[in-house]
């Protein structure tokens, strides 16, 4: 083997553009190795953790439940975010096949009830129980940055007496 000036150029050509794809690409290729270990290893933990459970909540999820129980009931129940209760002593049962309101102004607890029935917070004392399936679907209102009286009509033409039905409906007769 001689050296002829086409394999030199060649050679030259094929290590320039291994030294830029090296010196670019090796250090995030190694970058990226390591997030990926860091990821695996979160995901190991959280598939090796044992199973967290509620000492204070009953499931049933049999079809063949009794119809005489209560879909859901508490009994002294009290639950917290941190260390203070947030919802204390609570007794509370709602009838299969029945329809049950949660009302209450702005701050009442009315969201915290319903994590509280879902088993999201923590129960410190009492008993929840939850004959049958839970569902819950999150509230998300549509309101445009507009007036109060756009979102109501929602590009409509104006219908005066239902647009003062919706505003007593809503208790807003105060507010605009």
């Amino acid at each position: 083997g001689t050296l002829r000036p086409d394999i030199i150029f060649a050679s030259l050509a094929l290590l320039g553009t291994l030294r830029v794809s090296m010196s670019l690409n090796f250090p995030m290729a190694i970058q990226a190795f390591g997030e990926v270990r860091i990821s695996l290893l979160r995901i190991q933990r959280l598939l090796e953790a044992d199973v967290v459970t509620h000492k204070h909540y009953a499931k049933n999820d049999n079809a063949e439940r009794s119809t005489t129980a209560p879909a859901i009931s508490m009994t002294n129940a009290s639950f917290a975010y941190t260390a203070t209760n947030c919802i204390s002593d609570l007794t509370f049962a709602a009838a299969s096949g029945s329809l049950t309101a949660i009302v209450g102004p702005v701050g009442a607890g009315k969201s915290t009830l319903l994590m509280a029935l879902l088993g999201e917070l923590d129960a410190v004392d009492g008993k929840v129980v939850v004959n049958g399936r839970t569902c819950y679907a999150a509230q998300e209102p549509l309101i445009l940055s507009v007036t109060v009286r756009d979102n109501i009509i929602f590009g409509n033409p104006l219908d005066e007496s239902w647009y003062t039905a919706v505003i007593r409906a809503c208790q807003l007769e105060e507010d605009v």
